[in-house]
């Protein structure tokens, strides 16, 4: 019986990727037509580039395109030159590209294709041939590892295996027949399944550098590759079809780097630079920017262009920023944009307030939905605060898979949320660990697998972006086993758009389990009577971080009578159950700024099933010495705070309040020039 349904399975899918998709229209014949063309069309063109040479950005960046198949290839269409050709040429004998993972095998596979189309009338027939049949061999090759579902869905593997087998056969086209199958499996599993769970996330990040550089960097080619090659918009489809996830996915990445160019912690980051918007991290911002022609995106490339130089492009993608960065789109100030957002509220739950859009404003970041990636971390309900520098953090940082050190990292004990534990030894963590690595081959398949595995562990229900008064409200209660909690809710409020109040009531299921609300920090913190302050100095790891720090007052209101304990420093940095899980870390690290060293711990006065924590956040200038004036009054289930005067009420029963007066998640667009 079982290999009756698998061989029905099979049939039905092949016949699904063989029906005609939404994307109808065709490949045109002109060549080069991946991500450029040689005649005038509204995109990037040879000329376009030849016009740019002379400015000083580019002239920076000239001699990174030899660096690649594709950028010596570029280097020769600008040019022209004979030798730039040979060298292009020699990219392209005895190509034999690899079998590994397709996070890494689809940007491989894209690179050569590129090449294959922009060098396809300049090879002679046997080198024609063989390139044709490895492009072929690993298009198919890529196509099948979609179909027979080996990723998780929301992994890095997905998108780059579309990235290769997409640009394989777009290159192919007009030239071998397994073009068109690989073009038909994108324009129905590639839009249907793929590009429909990305549209239930809104495009954002869900899981740190697998995020932020493999699929977004593989989504956006493929969105720049459709364009050039067929004329067809997909971030115009997708707005229409979609819910604009694609321009959605331009926005979160406006909202994800900070002033600095760093970008927040949502999953495995690396090390050191990998912190930044630095090497392969531009490549989307500058794609989307391109394509939609956002005159914040474009505001955001000369920011980040200007503050770091050459080095925001690695030799290997230099090719990306002759091609995608366009002077003539007109910037727009980043103030046009709201002061709140959210994204994915029922699925990653992802919401933002700032003080505003410049280098000194404050920024934050909030986590309330589930896990949803393989590189994703179980610390829902996390917060982070950054102004000028990082003040209230994300411990811990991503190293061997599975290690103390990551385990930590993507543990809520590494985040500033509320944790509960048995006792010492119990690591806090969240439930759904085990079930993030599951593969599907379909959307429904996942939502079917998340239902089961209790991956639905958090979730936004409420939200509302008033300017001054912006908050979210999430149910978090799923993250823990019932056995340990009967409820949780957190609500944070942006007042002022300069103090976050944090209110989390708390449930339990027995007296017994140890409550413990959490604070991480670069530096250690002061405490005293209640009032938590971070002093941060800039951290000079690279050359174009700010030199001007920021402090960051906590006041604790409640619980009544807190017991505020300091645990970190110098062997305890990621100190968890009686050892460090971090490891011996220098002094000079430049993990230092990843992992930080501190936390703070707010425990409940008195044991006892039903707790309210209550918090008034306030990152100031390193001059400011003292908080703001706060207190509270509760009136039944109401809590008022006043912050300096101004007054923010949090209904701390047990209503959950959805709220279906609240303004829908969308809450802005890019603009375009």
């Amino acid at each position: 019986m079982g290999r009756v349904v698998m061989m029905g399975l099979a049939v039905a899918f092949v016949a699904s990727a063989s029906a005609a998709g939404p994307l109808t229209k065709t490949v045109i014949e002109e060549r080069p037509r991946i991500w450029l063309r040689r005649s005038a069309w509204e995109g990037p063109t040879i000329d376009k580039i030849k016009a740019n040479l002379d400015r000083p950005e580019f002239k920076a960046r000239w001699s990174k395109l030899g660096g690649s198949r594709a950028g010596r290839a570029l280097k020769y269409l600008v040019t022209g030159d004979d030798g730039d050709l040979q060298r292009a040429l020699r990219g392209m004998g005895n190509l034999r590209l690899g079998s590994g993972s397709p996070s890494y095998r689809g940007i491989d596979v894209a690179e050569a294709a590129v090449a294959y189309d922009w060098l396809h009338d300049k090879m002679d027939d046997a080198t024609r041939a063989a390139a044709r049949a490895e492009l072929e061999r690993q298009g198919m090759s890529l196509v099948a590892f979609c179909k027979d579902g080996r990723s998780p869905l929301y992994y890095s593997r997905y998108p780059g295996a579309l990235l290769g087998l997409v640009t394989a056969g777009l290159a192919l086209k007009g030239d071998s027949p397994k073009a068109d199958e690989m073009l038909a499996f994108f324009r129905t599993w590639g839009v249907n399944e793929y590009f429909k769970a990305m549209a239930w996330i809104d495009g954002a990040a869900v899981g740190g550098d697998y995020t932020y550089m493999h699929t977004y960097q593989a989504i956006s080619h493929i969105v720049a590759a459709w364009w050039s090659a067929t004329g067809q918009d997909l971030l115009a489809w997708a707005k229409d079809n979609q819910n604009d996830w694609l321009n959605r996915m331009l926005l979160f990445e406006l909202w994800a780097i900070l002033p600095d160019n760093r970008f927040y912690k949502t999953g495995d980051m690396w090390g050191g630079e990998s912190y930044f918007a630095s090497r392969q991290y531009q490549m989307p911002l500058d794609i989307l920017t391109r394509v939609t022609r956002s005159g914040p995106g474009r505001t955001k490339q000369v920011l980040m262009n200007e503050s770091m130089g050459p080095r925001n492009y690695h030799p290997s993608v230099a090719y990306d920023f002759f091609i995608f960065q366009d002077p003539t789109i007109r910037p727009r100030p980043l103030s046009g944009l709201p002061t709140a957002a959210i994204w994915g509220r029922e699925s990653v739950g992802y919401a933002f307030f700032r003080a505003g859009w410049g280098p000194d404003d404050a920024v934050v970041f909030f986590r309330g939905g589930g896990v949803m990636n393989v590189h994703g971390h179980a610390d829902v309900g996390n917060f982070q605060i950054f102004k000028r520098v990082p003040l209230a953090i994300k411990s811990g940082a991503y190293g061997a898979y599975g290690s103390k050190q990551h385990q930590y990292a993507w543990s809520a004990m590494g985040a500033n949320t509320v944790v509960f534990t048995g006792d010492e030894s119990d690591w806090g963590q969240q439930v759904g660990l085990k079930a993030r690595k599951w593969d599907v081959r379909t959307f429904d398949e996942f939502m079917a697998k998340r239902a089961t595995h209790h991956m639905d562990t958090g979730r936004i229900v409420a939200f509302d972006p008033t300017p001054g008064a912006a908050r979210v409200r999430a149910d978090l209660t799923r993250t823990n086993p019932p056995e340990k909690i009967k409820k949780w809710i957190r609500e944070l409020v942006w007042v002022d758009n300069a103090h976050l109040v944090v209110a989390d009531i708390v449930e339990l299921a027995a007296p017994e389990v140890q409550t413990r609300w959490l604070l991480h920090s670069l530096t250690e913190p002061e405490v005293q009577d209640g009032l938590t302050t971070v002093d941060v100095e800039p951290v000079p790891v690279f050359a174009w971080i700010p030199k001007k720090g920021a402090k960051l007052f906590c006041q604790t209101l409640l619980p009544e009578k807190p017991k505020i304990v300091k645990v970190g420093g110098p062997g305890k940095e990621c100190f968890i159950a009686g050892v460090n899980a971090i490891g011996k870390v220098s002094d000079k690290s430049n993990f230092l700024m990843q992992i930080g060293r501190w936390r703070v711990e707010v425990r409940p006065g008195q044991s006892a099933t039903r707790h309210v924590f209550l918090h008034v956040l306030t990152p100031v200038d390193q001059t400011v010495a003292a908080p703001p004036r706060t207190s509270f009054t509760r009136t039944g289930n109401l809590i008022t705070v006043t912050i300096d005067g101004t007054r923010a009420v949090i209904d701390v029963g047990n209503p959950i309040h959805r709220g279906a007066a609240l303004p829908a998640h969308r809450t802005a667009q890019a603009p375009r020039d």
